[in-house]
């Protein structure tokens, strides 16, 4: 079933025995991430499939699997890819927050802010969900600053059987999860005991991820006095919870897509400039702001008046990414470890298309295996504890280079742990660059690393694209770019990332009232989602300039950054510096 119009890993599974397809396993609707032409929709009921149609002509499909070769085959239909999973860059390294004094946000700020609040913004979380009951997220009067929470996991139609007075539905033109509106909210709020509120939202944040990521942007600090009060503490507040009704570990990066899809259009009703954090992303692409998922971010950030922060990323240390300069004619080695306890995982190769290349694969037990030997076909090499399954995709009409996408899949006993080995032996050399990006997230034990890793293009994929604001982590107590912070530039030479920003032991609110310590990319990009908010409502809501968002909004916050190293700048560690929000104001005055 494989053709030109499959992804790697979807053409690789349409190879492979089905109780090793992963989450797909078990799944009788499979999710497709497509490019499209046309009137797609039309197409719904011949077929037989469900879609949500994204801006810039994608789509996300829900199709049975016997059904995809019918489906690939329509005219309408350009390009398939399977979407991977995201997950939340969060630093749980305790090497890098050792230190035990926390940073304050309003510390970081001070005064700085000359009077801006972030009134009249809309500032959308896309993230774990928030605790809506936290006093941090309530006006005086008691009422919730939260204009909306789309919760991706609540099924609506289970919602309507319990006939609590609420006509409970997804968002329009969505078909997962349940929107909370700022009535129902309230109408929670009244109720005395945690079961009334949750009968009538039932919208939890497990993790507690995203009501930190919330305070960091938006806090007002009611629970500690004004103390831990974010940056822009009267902004309006959408928030969105990824996930799956199904329940997967992490989201996949289909539900991040829809989420931005509609908070610009969210905000487009209500006319109101919108800020978005995303602190979450993941590895799978060529790092250049070629692949789908890349390709929408940067079409509907042109749409209305937004600016959308991203995190960096925080595989900074983690051994996680390697660059190769080939040279013909020569054999290169690269190492990478498995640890004992190691479940299955994936690994991307990126290299021209124009390059010709042998490819050995060396497991540590001595065996050893040609990757490349018929070109168009899929590897599947039983070895052991795992199966290897590889693929060489061709360039695309969306992507220039050659993926060579690696599975390593656990057929029950944990993968074969100890060093195993890429030789590279370079036949015809174009361009010399090839680029190795193991598989980011929870999925992955901390010893599962390349033997010289490149920390250079560390940057997650979603940084990676063009027109988002890529955000990476500053440790105040070292005054240094933290260790863990995802670097850039990306693949094409872009430079990534756009400033750094506090990421290590900031406070913030945590479920039940509570506040709490977190570190990472994720705590860096609300600071710089927030100062973006704060230069809107200078910009748009004062009418001091109306087109202060987008790429603008995102050179002024470069140009009033401050540098923090010895290095020129921008540079792969902290792009244009240190995020600095009174020069930043400065620049746009």
């Amino acid at each position: 079933m494989q053709n030109g119009k499959f992804d790697s890993r979807l053409a690789l599974y349409t190879k492979i025995n089905p109780d090793y397809r992963g989450a797909y396993a078990q799944e009788e609707q499979w999710e497709l991430l497509v490019k499209y032409h046309g009137d797609l929709k039309s197409k719904e009921k011949e077929i037989g499939f469900l879609g949500e149609y994204l801006y810039g002509a994608i789509a996300i499909i829900w199709i049975a699997y016997d059904k995809i070769p019918i489906f690939s085959n329509l005219q309408e239909v350009d390009y398939i890819q399977l979407p991977n999973q995201i997950s939340y860059n969060l630093e749980e390294n305790k090497r890098e927050i050792c230190l035990p004094q926390n940073t304050v946000i309003q510390d970081m700020i001070g005064n700085t802010n000359v009077g801006l609040t972030g009134a009249g913004v809309l500032v959308a979380v896309i993230d774990s969900g928030v605790d809506y009951n936290h006093a941090d997220f309530r006006k005086e009067d008691g009422t919730t600053r939260i204009l909306g929470i789309w919760d991706q996991t609540v099924d609506a139609k289970e919602l309507n059987r319990n006939q609590n007075g609420f006509q409970y539905s997804n968002p329009k033109g969505f078909l997962l999860g349940t929107f909370f509106s700022e009535e129902m909210i309230n109408a929670a709020l009244l109720q005395e005991k945690k079961e009334q509120q949750m009968n009538l939202v039932p919208s939890i944040d497990l993790s507690g991820h995203g009501t930190h990521v919330t305070g960091i942007l938006a806090g007002n600090g009611n629970v500690s006095n004004g103390r831990y009060q974010g940056v822009a503490p009267q902004a309006s507040i959408l928030v969105v919870k990824l996930g799956n009704p199904k329940g997967l570990t992490f989201p996949r990066i289909t539900r991040m897509m829809e989420a931005v899809d509609f908070c610009i259009q969210f905000a487009q009703e209500r006319q109101m400039p919108i800020a978005i954090n995303l602190s979450l992303g993941n590895n799978a692409g060529s790092h250049t702001g070629e692949d789908l998922p890349s390709i929408f971010f940067d079409q509907v950030a042109t749409q209305w008046k937004n600016s959308i922060c991203v995190g960096m990323g925080n595989e900074g240390n983690r051994g996680k990414h390697v660059t190769l300069n080939l040279e013909e004619g020569k054999t290169q080695e690269i190492n990478f470890a498995i640890p004992p306890g190691q479940q299955g995982f994936s690994m991307e190769v990126w290299m021209p298309y124009e390059n010709t290349m042998e490819i050995w694969l060396l497991a540590p037990n001595g065996e050893r295996r040609q990757l490349n030997v018929n070109k168009d076909d899929i590897l599947l090499w039983q070895n052991g504890k795992q199966i290897v399954g590889v693929n060489f995709i061709d360039a695309s009409p969306f992507q220039p280079l050659q993926e060579i996408y690696i599975e390593w899949i656990d057929v029950g006993q944990g993968l074969e742990n100890g060093t195993w080995t890429f030789e590279m032996t370079a036949k015809k050399i174009v361009n010399p660059r090839l680029d190795m990006w193991m598989q980011t997230g929870g999925l992955l034990l901390e010893g599962t690393r390349f033997s010289q890793p490149t920390a250079n293009t560390s940057l997650s994929a979603q940084a990676a694209t063009k027109r988002l604001i890529s955000v990476g982590a500053f440790d105040e107590e070292r005054n240094q770019v933290a260790g863990f912070s995802g670097r850039g530039y990306d693949r094409n030479g872009i430079r990534k990332p756009d400033l750094v920003a506090p990421g290590v032991n900031i406070i913030a609110p945590a479920p039940n009232n509570a506040y709490t310590s977190k570190s990472g990319t994720s705590m860096a990009t609300p600071f710089v989602t927030g100062a973006a908010a704060l230069l809107m409502e200078w910009g748009i809501v004062r009418n001091q300039d109306p087109y202060l968002y987008g790429e603008k909004l995102k050179v002024c916050l470069r140009k009033g950054a401050k540098k923090v190293s010895a290095d020129s700048i921008p540079n792969p560690r902290e792009g244009y510096g240190k995020l600095c929000i009174a020069d930043a104001l400065e620049e746009v005055r």
